[in-house]
């Protein structure tokens, strides 16, 4: 019985010893835990002050996403009205081309009229001359038909005067002094047929010697006219009303003609001078134009540097936000971790001593 109890005892006291090892071990594990509890928490506080900064980082880019985003649309509006300006500034280049497609059909038909003008210049100053040459030939005709009429009426007058005489003579014929009037009237009329054949012989002396051909047919002509001076007084007295009257006609004409040209010129210069005018407006058109695109196109690209600019910075605002959330969500399950670790740890301090611990089960 002795024997008994002793191994009892014995059996007790190990399980005892046993038992007190076994605390001192726990004790030993509980405050390694607590240890590292405590290290958890201070590093859960750590990260939680982390991940508030973080959250307020998040907040202050989403902050400036949103000012981004705004300023985003700003530049988008601007976008699309630098768009429509420069469409209506295509529209205001076609119709520049259009406009200036009409200039150089105006500058060809004025360059056209400046030929005509110059043809009809040439032309008038042609006109003119001939005008010149005809009233100058006209007044040499006029100044030879009066010579020819002055002498035709001289020779008329004298042969009037010789008829009468004659006819006085014969009506004296049975008196006494008809013989010496006879003779008196012979003697003038050789006289005057010496005259008329000198004159005729100069005539022909000047017509050889001179050089002029011109002056040799008038020479002619007044030769001729002499010679047939009797035949044609009647023609010539009749011929002088109609000629007069076409030459003046001529003149006229002519004159008219004239007066059309001159007002048809000062007509063509005065389209010269409103052709100048539209050249010179067009031309300051254009360059207005041209400045207007060249502005429009100079402002166009400013906007595009500052929305490559801004889409820039927008990327990066994205890459940051993306990177916080990728942060914050690699963060968040630690948290969980440790609250999950110090739940347990605080369940298992509450267990009877007798119960083993949960590591060691495992």
């Amino acid at each position: 019985m002795k024997s008994k109890a002793l191994e009892v005892a014995d059996k007790h006291k190990n399980e005892l010893e046993l038992s007190t090892k076994m605390v001192e071990v726990l004790k030993r594990e509980k405050k390694e835990l607590s240890a590292r509890l405590k290290t958890k928490t201070d590093s859960a506080a750590v990260l939680s002050s982390r991940i508030n900064a973080l959250r307020d980082e998040i907040n202050e880019k989403q902050a400036q996403l949103r000012c981004y985003e705004l300023n985003n649309k700003k530049l988008l509006e601007q976008v699309k009205d630098n768009q429509h300006r420069i469409l209506t500034l295509d529209t205001d280049l076609a119709i520049a081309r259009k406009d200036l497609e009409v200039f150089k059909n105006t500058v060809a038909s004025m360059a056209k009229a400046q030929d005509e003008a110059q043809t009809l210049a040439s032309q008038d100053g042609h006109l003119k001359q001939k005008l010149e040459e005809m009233a100058d030939e006209l007044l040499s005709v006029k100044k030879a038909k009066e010579k020819a009429e002055e002498d035709a009426a001289l020779k008329e007058k004298m042969l009037q005067k010789k008829m009468e005489e004659v006819v006085k003579l014969e009506m004296a014929v049975n008196s006494s002094s008809w013989l010496k009037e006879k003779a008196r009237m012979e003697e003038e009329i050789s006289d005057l047929q010496r005259q008329l054949r000198d004159a005729t012989d100069a005539l022909e002396c000047r017509q050889t010697t001179s050089t002029d051909s011109r002056h040799r047919e008038e020479r002619q002509q007044l030769l001729e006219e002499t010679h047939s001076l009797r035949q044609q007084l009647k023609k010539l007295v009749t011929g002088k009303a109609s000629s007069s009257k076409a030459s003046s006609e001529e003149v006229v004409e002519l004159k008219r003609r004239l007066e059309e040209d001159e007002k048809e010129i000062s007509e063509l210069k005065e389209k010269v001078r409103r052709y100048r005018m539209q050249k010179v407006n067009g031309i300051q058109y254009v360059d207005e134009l041209k400045e207007k695109i060249a502005k429009g196109e100079k402002e166009m690209n400013e906007m595009k540097q500052k929305l490559s600019t801004v889409t820039d910075q927008l990327r990066k605002a994205n890459e940051a936000r993306a990177e916080l959330e990728r942060m914050y969500k690699e963060n968040k399950p630690t948290k969980s971790t440790i609250t999950s670790t110090a739940a347990k740890k605080r369940s298992e301090d509450v267990k009877p001593l007798n119960e083993e611990p949960e590591c060691k089960q495992q």
